[in-house]
């Protein structure tokens, strides 16, 4: 006899579905801030911890606590993989701020630290709310759908900037009771050619989110079918097209890896596709933008002899030094600050900050993304759903290799987006469980 049982009785989101129905919307608010706004931008009042996306994010980690915390939500469900590692990531910091106030700490860095606290609390409200208050498939998309709106909305800024030397971002230092702490820079220079930020901080921030993001595109572009055929490829090929205007040696990397894991999982006849695509790409972009192609070739297979691969090789000496004075949990976060030295490596940084223990919940945080998709990807049967889990194991290794070529917990819209990516993945990881439970019990 065959018994069919609805599978959401089986394996609940933790957030109930009175509470469910704006979940959606309070998500493509954040992306929207987190895109639009400029990262330097800041609300006056709360000074350096005001930017718009994460005082919203902190707003996100309120409604998911009211939610757990209310007596109707259900919480005999299974393993919920985003609330552990986020619960060791929280107690590996707060260990670390504890040692660190056991002596006296420097003004400068005990302020950053507890704006360190801060910027945690509104990347765990991102993630957790992607990952247990999205209802379905259908949920889990809008939110892609508005993530890739909203990062090629930022790639069209960058593109009028270095091609058109419009920049957008000039005009919102205007809005009322928001100030920046340093004049906005939108617009870096290498070898004569522009690199764009759009709304990023840096171009290699720019060009890490829109390598990430590169991944989602793709799939839309496949698979999903509420976009217009011409908007998901418009959206794919700016953002594409990001990538290598960043002139950013981490912006080849994401997108390399993206590409390569899109490739090992996809068809024999997508491969052949894919590979004729990004060699048009290619010879579009470096005929129609003069000088682009030697000054990656030179900026890229420089190695010693560039001044940033030198400086960055010559940090392990340094940060050795300082982790044998805490290597367990380190100085305590957020308190190694510039004026020490500059760390391009969120690896390195995390050692000194948080020690071998906080470097070993980074790891876990970083590959969550990428695991998630990848198990979650076994327990989906269709060919459409199997790819998602396939781009987000692209997206969690982009985010594990970037994490080595710039301190990426120093900028925002990197750290909130991987939040993001984390949060997808757990709900995508969820609904593979809630099918493969399905399909047991109608058996």
């Amino acid at each position: 006899m065959t018994v069919v049982v609805d599978s959401a009785e089986m394996v609940r989101a933790p957030i109930s579905s009175r509470r469910r129905g704006g979940t959606v919307l309070m998500l493509q608010i954040q992306i929207w801030l987190l895109f639009l706004i400029p990262a330097g931008l800041r609300f006056a009042p709360l000074g350096a911890v005001g930017n718009p996306a994460i005082i919203f994010g902190v707003v996100l980690f309120l409604v998911w606590a009211v939610a757990v915390l209310a007596p109707s939500i259900d919480e005999s469900s299974p393993c919920r993989p985003i609330r552990l590692v986020l619960s060791l990531l929280w107690a590996s910091t707060l260990l670390s701020y504890a040692v660190m106030n056991r002596h006296a700490v420097v003004a400068d860095e005990l302020s950053n630290s507890d704006r360190y606290l801060i910027s945690l609390l509104s990347f765990s409200g991102v993630a957790l709310v992607a990952a247990e208050g999205l209802r379905d498939k259908t949920d889990l998309m809008r939110v892609v759908r508005t993530s890739i709106a909203a990062v090629a909305t930022m790639a069209v800024i960058a593109l009028l900037q270095s091609r058109a030397g419009f920049d957008a971002t000039r005009y919102v230092d205007r809005i009322p009771l928001f100030s920046t702490y340093h004049p906005l820079r939108s617009v870096f220079g290498r070898s004569g050619l522009a690199r764009p930020a759009g709304t990023a901080t840096h171009p290699i921030e720019f060009g890490v989110v829109v390598g990430l993001c590169l991944a989602l595109s793709i799939h839309v572009v496949l698979y999903d079918r509420v976009w217009p055929r011409w908007r998901s490829r418009f959206a794919l090929g700016v953002i594409a097209l990001g990538i290598p205007i960043s002139i950013s040696r981490s912006a080849l990397l994401v997108g390399v890896t993206v590409l390569v894991v899109f490739i090992a999982g996809t068809t024999g006849a997508l491969r052949i596709r894919t590979a004729t695509i990004v060699a048009v790409f290619t010879v579009f972009v470096f005929v129609s933008v003069p000088g682009l192609l030697g000054t990656l070739r030179n900026y890229v297979f420089l190695g010693q002899n560039d001044s940033s691969i030198s400086t960055r090789t010559s940090d392990y000496a340094a940060v050795a030094h300082y982790l044998r004075q805490s290597p367990w949990l380190g100085s305590g976060p957020g308190t190694f600050l510039p004026r020490l030295r500059i760390l391009d490596n969120q690896y390195l940084l995390t050692l000194i900050e948080s020690g071998l223990v906080g470097l070993f919940v980074l790891l876990a945080l970083f590959s969550a993304t990428a695991l998630l998709g990848r198990s979650g990807r076994d327990w989906h049967s269709s060919v459409e759903d199997r790819n998602l889990g396939q781009m987000f194991f692209g997206c969690g290794l982009g985010t594990i290799f970037a994490a080595v070529t710039f301190d990426a917990f120093s900028f925002p819209m990197f750290t909130m987006f991987s939040a993001l990516l984390a949060g997808l993945a757990g709900t995508y990881w969820r609904l593979g469980r809630q099918e493969r439970t399905r399909c047991q019990i109608v058996r």
